[in-house]
Order: structure tokens, then C-alpha cells, then sequence
């Protein structure tokens, strides 16, 4: 096989299993998309939703049936000429006890032979910790919770068990439990000995400190991993632990099962999670791309590939590419997600979504009012321990610089590296030993500049010399291992921080309009020009034409029809609507505000970030009367406001909730959203008059998608309607569809609110790239110019090589245009043309036959039937 055509991503769990993917192979098919796309299969932590929580790579989940199911979804897939991609996770895994690796150095502490798998500082600051490892995971500070700590014995010997955990004896402690206990093999005679020790530890507390102290781990309280943990982290979750896999043994280990997958052509390639959190994302996927190659010399004949598809998720600034010298196919898609749905967006509509904003209280400078002082106070508060680690890395590799001057006290260290990371303007660099990279070391420059403006005096100092010795570190091959370490160590620190300050809390804290606060986009720029999305289509399909194109993943704030419908109040027809709309919402919920510590509840922001919820993810076929309906909608919507708040870190936070608050936006939202209350029918009105545009802006968006240079990604029920919010929302079971029915277009119009025409256009879109794969994805991408009095409202470009040619023509900004159906009737084009080639065509959504006499085509005929079309050059045209 080669490169996927389209592929569909699935989430697994034990909700869903390999064999129930197998079951729906038959519907995966009829939708027309070539590859199934699969959440990370190796065995993670019992229970986990996600699997990217890995205690084992070495095999297949056996909640999800193993590797016999795997072997039985593959052979259903390549009986119809399919195959699967599977999602890596080589940055972390799981610091559980079901992780042998880290039970290990839980054991035998830095003598443990997977000692130097995971990234650890062995010797901090901190006494108490040299040699040993924080386990930050009990639910009180260690004093109140040694009342609760039991000796416990399971498989491999005697164990502390706290608060749902168990953490290994070292060997050389037992002793302190019981005479000989460490000799013994019987599972009684252990137990026994752990009740007796038991039994004294409560009368003498002493003896269970000094069993405490013989540990290779010290316990802490979870709030404590924010300024005390000596091991990288994945961001700041404290329970997922990095691994060292630039360090040769530890890659092998990580991905010999995934090779192993690739020859025997389980897999046909893979999607690599978190590359910017790896020590030298070059390095990494060109090993990662010798080694599925040696293993592809493997795989039987008839699956040989000619290069296995890789692709990375990387979140690209607006000025990024992903280098060439990666030698990966591209990104997952983010970059594609952010074009698409800014394309979509009205600018016109920018001066009304400002002054409503203002209105409330809000900052309209994204960057520098939200984004910035996140990544401060992220550095300053829950990446405290990591800011320390890179602060002592830069002492020890200044004092390894004989000519260097040596590295500033700790505190102005700190301060140096925060300035630095907050004003870098891109998830992270990839300086590396030997290799500069003149774009890298400019935007790194440029951010040191950025911070010395703003900086006072003896700090410009700090920061300058940060950036020298950062340059030793990439200065050449053969640089210092100290410089190296700091260089390693600063640039892992970057996207978490930037991760951590923008996605997690400058989203849900800058409520302008939230369609735009995605990942992968910058809320600042509301719209893309569509000259700007036609270049980065040309230059997509010019350096990567087989990179991901997602419009929805399991990691979105909002699903794409509700962006979809959230980017209809863009538009200058609907602009002021919503900012009176907001007014009066606010005004008629006055009464079920309530008052927290003399903090309204909610307050102003919290409250546009509901009101814009409700309306983004108003189920379309939502009805006033239909009460259990609603109750389900409240519970997801309440669901996603306790996140909501927590992420934003203003009222309530993840580290301190304030359950007050939280409880009186709960009861506000249920209030709300019960028909009786004086907002609940304008609300209802609102999204009624909005829906249809919203429809349409979702057609169209599923057009440019499945058209554009690239590899589609559907996200699972991604062929219907998709008004999810953040996990866990957007990650539950999706069922799948049962084939689409043939209808004619008016009656999917009419009934449009069912999603029976999104799956119309989806399926129909794909099979067009299934009967022509190549020029999908070979074939050019010229963008064609319409003319007349609603050019502006459409996108049109042509996909051509010398067989064919297909003209995508998509609708946006019809807010004023449309009525009770998500399409512009005919009339209201007003004569509008589009230019393009003298031939006859046949629209492969419709079946409807168009000939360009002269090279000019109404785009009133064009749309005449659906919002969106795809007309396929049939043959040239008589004259």
C-alpha cells in the first residue's frame, strides 16, 4: 500500500475494542476512507481512556483484546484493501506501579538497570532527594497521611500501599519488617510479617519513618511536584513520567514492538505524539525512519511499502515550517485546522467581537494580555521544579566554561530562563550540537531581544548569558556534555510551557470568539485571507503533500460544527447580534447570579465562555420541550465548565479548587438552560437563526478538508455532525453510521439538522479521491477567482493533472444569505462568475451536468443544488 488516501481516527478503550473495530471494518469501508487511524495500542495503565498512559511497550493492551485482536481487525482491514496507522508515544509513560521499568526504580532507586531510561536528576539541590525520586502522589502532606499508610505484600514482595497506590520495598529495608522476611517466598508468611510491622508502627510511628527513609522514593503531597520533583514530567501531569529516548537502549526498547508491528504489516506507519517533547526531534524521526525501514525489508511481499508514512504532531507557529531534514511526511494537522477554519472566519465582523469583548472587561491583545503572563506564571508556579532543573543545568555547564563567566545565582537564573521562554513566540527551538539552524537561532534571538526590552538592567545581563552558553551547547559536535544537558533541558522545558500557558490557559481565559481558540491556532488573528489559504494549500502540496489534515482530534477544544457555527458570529451581519444578544442574556440571568467570597458568580468572562458554549454546541435537533434532552446537554455543558474553569486558573484551579465557585456556575448553567428562564427562549432563537449558516460553514469546511492537498483525517462520527467539547466529551464511543441512503439533495437540504448531508458530502468526497487517489495527491492546486457581487463569499480552487481536473467550490459568510436551509438559493448570487477551465463537468456530489462555455461558470448553478460542490472535468468543451 502506499501513503494513506484518507484515514479515520479511533479512539480505544475498553469501551471500545479492537474487536468492536473489527465488527464496523464493513461500515469504515463504505465511508471510503483507506487506513484506519488508531489511538496508542500498547498496554497502558488499567482502566485508561486514552492509552497514552504507557506501562508496557513490549505489547498490545489486553483491555483492548491484544495482540490476537490486532491480528484479526488487520486481516479484516488488508480482505478490503486497507490498512492502519497506530499512534506512538514515545515522550512518557505512566509512573504507576503496573510499570515494571518504573517499579524497578521505585525498588533499587538509581541502581535499577532502568535507571537511565527515565529522566531524573539523581543529584538536586534538595539533600533528601539525591539518589532518590519524588513520588508526589499521596492526597495529604506526608504527616497527615502516615496514619493511612499499610505494609502490604502482593507478587513481587512486600509493598507501602497509600491512597490507591503501592510502592516497592528496596530490597535492603526489609530487614526492618521482619527477621529473614526478605528470604521468604511464601505469600502468608509475608503478610503476616507486614501485619506484625503494622501493628508496632502504630505504637511506635518512628519505626514506619525510618522504613520511610530507607526508600529509593520520598512520598510528598501531589501539591509538592510543582517545586520539588527532580523528573521530567509530560507538561506538568505528575503522574507520567519522560523517558530518555535519545539515549540508544532506551529508543530500542520503545520501539522494537512498533517494528516489530511494521514487518509483520500489522501497521503501515505511524503517528508519533509529543515530538517537540523529545531531546532532538530531528534525530529522533530520522532513527524512528531507519528503523521502520530495516523492518520493512520484512513484511511479505505483497504489503512491501516503499517507505512507511510517519507523521509527527507538531504545532507550527505562523511563520514555522517542519524542517525538511526531519524526513517525516508531515504534521498531524493542526496547521491545517487553523487555515481552514480562519478561512471561514469574517474580519468585517473583528470591530463588533472587540468592543463586545472590551465590554466585559477583556484585553483584545492576545499575545501579550493572556498569553505571555500565562507562560509566567506557569514558569513561576506549576513548571517551578523544571525552571530550577534547567537553572541547575546552567550552573553546572557554566562552570564546565573555563572562559565563561559563571552562571548568576540561582534566582536570577530563574528569572533569566522565564524572561527568555516567555517571549519565545513558537512551541520550542531544535538548536542541536553541530547543526545551526539560521531560522532557529533568529527566532531565539529575537525572543532574547524581546526580553531585554522589557527586562530591568542587571537581568539583560542573565539573559545574554543564557543565550551564550545555550550557543555552546549547539555550537558543535563535540560540545561539552554539561552544555549539551542545558540545551536539552531548556529547549524540553519550552512546549511545556507554552502547551501549559496557551492551550490549557490563555484558551480559557480570552473569550473574543472561542472558535478561534483551538490548537494549533493563535486567537489573535480572527481570519484568514483566502490568498493566504490558497498558499499555504500550494506550499503544502510543494514540501508535504502527504501531511495529515485534521479539522477534529481527540485533543480539540470544540468540535468542528461547533466551530463551525461559533465562526457565523464573525460575520458583520451577525456580529452586533451576538453583542446584543450577550447584553440582554446577561441582563435577563441577573437574578440567578450568585455571590462567592464578594465574587460575582460567574463573573463577565466565565459568562461569554458559557453563553458561546451553548451556542456552539446546541445539538441541532435540540427542542425546548424535550426535557431529557436537554438534562443531557446541561450535564455535558456543566461537564466542560468545571474544566473550563479550572484550566483557566482565575476563580478555581485544578491545584486549588474553589468548589463555591464551581457549584454557583453549575447552578447558573442548569438555570439557564431550563426553558422556563427569562434568556432560555432568545437564547433558543438565536442559535435557530444562526444554525443554518453554522450548517453550511460545516459543509463547507468538510469540503476543503477532503479536497485540499494532503491526507484527510475523519475523526470518529466525524461524517455527522460533530458539536462535542473538550475531553472527555469529544473521546466517548462513536457508533458507526450505517451507510448513507441515497437521497436527493433538496431532501437532505430539508432535513438537513439529521447530519444525513454531511455524511452525504463525506462519503461522496472520498469515494471521488478513492477513483482518483493520484491526483488527490499529486495533482495541482490552482486557486480560481470569482467575480461579481458575492465573490467574497466563496473559495474555489482546482485540484488538476493530466488526466483530469476537479473544481471545489465552497460558500462562506452567508449569515445574510441563507434562510431555514444551509444554502444560498440561486437568485442570490446575483449573477456572481467564477472563471474557470472550457470544459463540461459533473458535480460528484449531485450528479448535476454543468458546461463552462467560454471558461465561465454562475455560481448560482454551481450551488444551485448544495452549499459546497466538486465538479469533475468530464471533456472539453465544443469551441
Amino acid at each position: 500500500m502506499s501513503a494513506p488516501r484518507a484515514t479515520l481516527r479511533l479512539q480505544f478503550n475498553r469501551a471500545f475494542t479492537l474487536r468492536d473495530a473489527t465488527a464496523a471494518v464493513g461500515a469504515y469501508a463504505a465511508l471510503g476512507v483507506s487506513h484506519l487511524y488508531a489511538s496508542p495500542l500498547q498496554r497502558a495503565r488499567s482502566g485508561s481512556t486514552h492509552g497514552y498512559d504507557v506501562v508496557d511497550y513490549g505489547e498490545i493492551a489486553p483491555d483492548l483484546g491484544g495482540l490476537d485482536a490486532l491480528r484479526e481487525l488487520v486481516a479484516a482491514l488488508r480482505a478490503r484493501g486497507m490498512g492502519l496507522v497506530l499512534d506512538i508515544v514515545p515522550n512518557h509513560m505512566a509512573a504507576s506501579e503496573e510499570n515494571p521499568w518504573w517499579r524497578d526504580v521505585l525498588a533499587h532507586g538509581r541502581a535499577s538497570r532502568w535507571a537511565e531510561f527515565f529522566d531524573v536528576d539523581w543529584e538536586p539541590d534538595a539533600p533528601e532527594l539525591r539518589g532518590k525520586v519524588l513520588a508526589p502522589f499521596l492526597a495529604t502532606p506526608l504527616d497527615d497521611a502516615l496514619a493511612r499508610i499499610a505494609l502490604g505484600a502482593d507478587a513481587d514482595g512486600l509493598c507501602l500501599e497509600v491512597d490507591g497506590r503501592r510502592y516497592p520495598l528496596a530490597p535492603d529495608s526489609v530487614e526492618l519488617v521482619a527477621d529473614g522476611a526478605d528470604a521468604m517466598r511464601d505469600a502468608g508468611a509475608l503478610a503476616a510479617a507486614a501485619a506484625r510491622f503494622g501493628e508496632d508502627a502504630r505504637r511506635r510511628p518512628a519505626r514506619l519513618r525510618e522504613l520511610l527513609a530507607r526508600q529509593h522514593y520520598v512520598l510528598a503531597h501531589w501539591r509538592e511536584a510543582a517545586t520539588r520533583i527532580n523528573w521530567r514530567r509530560f507538561f506538568d501531569i505528575g503522574d507520567l513520567v519522560a523517558l530518555r529516548t535519545d539515549r540508544d537502549a532506551v529508543f530500542d526498547a520503545v520501539h522494537a514492538f512498533v517494528f516489530r508491528l511494521y514487518a509483520e504489516a500489522l501497521i503501515d506507519g505511524v503517528r508519533v505524539d509529543h515530538v517537540d517533547g523529545l531531546a532532538e526531534p530531528r534525530r529522533y524521526c530520522l532513527k524512528l525512519r531507519e528503523g521502520l525501514e530495516r523492518a520493512g525489508a520484512a513484511r511479505p511481499a505483497a504489503l512491501a511499502e516503499p517507505r512507511a508514512y510517519v507523521v509527527v504532531e507538531k504545532i507550527l507557529a505562523a511563520d514555522e515550517t517542519l524542517p525538511d531534514a526531519w524526513d517525516v511526511d508531515g504534521t498531524t494537522g493542526y496547521d491545517f485546522m487553523d487555515q481552514c477554519g480562519a478561512v471561514l472566519h469574517d474580519a468585517d465582523g473583528a470591530a463588533a467581537l472587540d468592543a463586545a469583548w472590551r465590554a466585559l472587561g477583556g484585553d483584545a491583545d492576545f499575545v501579550a494580555a493572556y498569553a505571555r503572563p500565562a507562560r509566567r506564571e506557569m514558569l513561576a508556579g506549576t513548571l517551578a521544579a523544571d525552571v530550577d532543573r534547567v537553572a541547575r543545568a546552567w550552573r553546572a555547564a557554566a562552570a564546565d566554561a573555563r572562559d565563561a563567566a559563571p552562571a548568576p545565582a540561582p534566582a536570577e537564573a530563574r528569572a533569566a530562563i522565564a524572561a527568555l521562554i516567555e517571549q519565545f513566540d513558537a512551541y520550542r527551538s531544535y538548536l542541536e550540537p553541530g547543526r545551526a539552524d539560521a531560522a532557529d537561532r533568529a527566532r531565539l534571538f529575537a525572543a532574547a531581544a524581546r526580553a531585554c526590552a522589557q527586562a530591568p538592567l542587571p537581568l539583560r545581563d542573565a539573559i545574554r548569558a543564557l543565550l551564550a552558553d545555550l550557543a555552546v551547547g549547539a555550537a558543535a559536535a563535540d560540545a561539552p556534555e554539561r552544555s549539551r544537558h542545558l540545551l536539552r533541558a531548556f529547549q524540553q522545558l519550552m512546549p511545556a510551557a507554552a502547551a501549559k500557558a496557551v492551550e490549557d490557559t490563555a484558551f480559557y481565559r480570552y473569550g473574543r470568539l472561542l472558535s478561534r481558540n483551538e490548537v494549533g491556532a493563535d486567537p489573535a488573528h480572527l481570519a484568514l485571507p483566502r490568498e493566504a489559504f490558497h498558499a499555504a494549500c500550494a506550499e503544502r502540496l510543494a514540501r508535504t503533500p502527504d501531511a495529515m489534515l485534521a479539522v477534529a482530534t481527540h485533543d480539540h477544544k470544540r468540535g468542528a460544527d461547533a466551530r463551525a457555527r461559533l465562526a457565523v458570529l464573525s460575520e458583520a451581519a451577525v456580529a452586533p447580534a451576538w453583542a446584543a444578544l450577550l447584553r440582554d442574556w446577561r441582563a435577563a440571568n441577573a437574578s440567578l447570579r450568585d455571590h462567592v467570597d464578594e465574587r460575582v458568580a460567574p463573573d463577565p468572562i466565565d459568562e461569554t465562555m458559557l453563553l458561546q458554549t451553548l451556542i456552539g454546541a446546541w445539538p441541532p435537533d435540540l427542542r425546548g420541550d424535550d426535557a431529557d434532552a436537554l438534562g443531557a446537554f446541561a450535564a455535558r455543558v456543566v461537564e466542560w465548565q468545571r474544566k473550563a474553569l479550572r484550566e483557566a486558573k482565575r476563580a478555581t484551579s485544578w491545584a486549588q479548587p474553589d468548589e463555591a465557585y464551581e457549584s454557583a456556575c453549575e447552578r447558573y448553567a442548569r438555570a439557564a438552560l431550563d426553558p422556563g428562564a427569562a434568556s432560555f427562549a432568545r437564547l433558543a432563537e438565536f442559535v435557530e437563526r444562526i444554525a443554518p449558516a453554522g450548517a453550511l460553514n460545516g459543509l463547507a469546511q468538510c469540503a476543503l478538508h477532503l479536497t485540499a492537498p494532503g491526507v484527510p483525517d475523519v475523526y470518529q462520527g466525524g461524517d455527522r455532525w460533530d458539536h462535542s467539547l473538550v475531553d472527555p466529551d469529544n473521546r466517548r464511543p462513536v457508533a458507526p453510521a450505517p451507510p448513507p441512503r441515497e437521497r436527493d439533495p433538496a431532501t437532505l437540504l430539508r432535513g438537513w439538522r439529521s447530519g444525513e448531508v454531511k455524511r452525504h458530502v463525506v462519503v461522496r468526497l472520498l469515494q471521488l479521491r478513492a477513483r482518483h487517489p493520484e491526483l488527490f495527491r499529486r495533482g495541482g492546486y490552482r486557486p480560481l477567482v470569482a467575480r461579481g457581487t458575492f465573490e467574497r463569499h466563496v473559495v474555489a480552487f482546482a485540484r488538476e493533472d493530466a488526466a483530469t481536473g476537479v473544481v471545489v467550490v465552497v460558500t462562506r459568510f452567508a449569515a445574510a444569505l441563507v434562510r431555514d436551509e444551509p444554502r444560498v438559493a440561486p437568485v442570490r448570487w446575483d449573477g456572481t462568475l467564477l472563471d474557470v477551465a472550457d470544459a463540461t463537468y459533473r458535480d460528484a456530489l449531485t450528479g448535476r451536468v454543468l458546461h463552462a462555455a467560454g471558461g465561465r461558470l454562475l455560481v448560482g448553478d454551481i450551488l444551485a443544488a448544495l452549499p459546497v460542490a466538486a465538479l469533475v472535468r468530464i471533456d472539453a468543451a465544443a469551441g
